[in-house]
C-alpha cells in the first residue's frame, strides 16, 4: 500500500526511477466560455512533455477549471 494518497497525482515512474522533469511548462486554465478544442490540445501538449501518467491527467485538468467550467 502506497503512503501517497491516490487523489494526489504523483511522478510516472520507468521501472522504479522517477522521470526527470526537463521542461518548466504551465498548465493553461479553462473557463468554459469558449470552445474547449484548444484548451484540450493545450492539455495533451502538456501531459505529453510532462510524461503524465494516465491515471493522473483527468484529475490535473479538472483541476485547472475556472468559472462555470467547474
Amino acid at each position: 500500500m502506497s503512503s501517497t494518497p491516490s487523489h494526489i497525482p504523483s511522478p510516472p515512474e520507468v521501472e522504479g526511477v522517477a522521470v526527470p522533469k526537463y521542461h518548466k511548462l504551465t498548465f493553461a486554465t479553462y473557463d468554459g466560455k469558449e470552445d474547449p478544442l484548444g484548451w484540450l490540445n493545450k492539455c495533451e501538449q502538456f501531459f505529453r512533455g510532462q510524461m503524465t501518467r494516465e491515471v493522473d491527467k483527468v484529475w490535473l485538468a479538472s483541476y485547472h477549471l475556472t468559472g462555470v467550467a467547474q
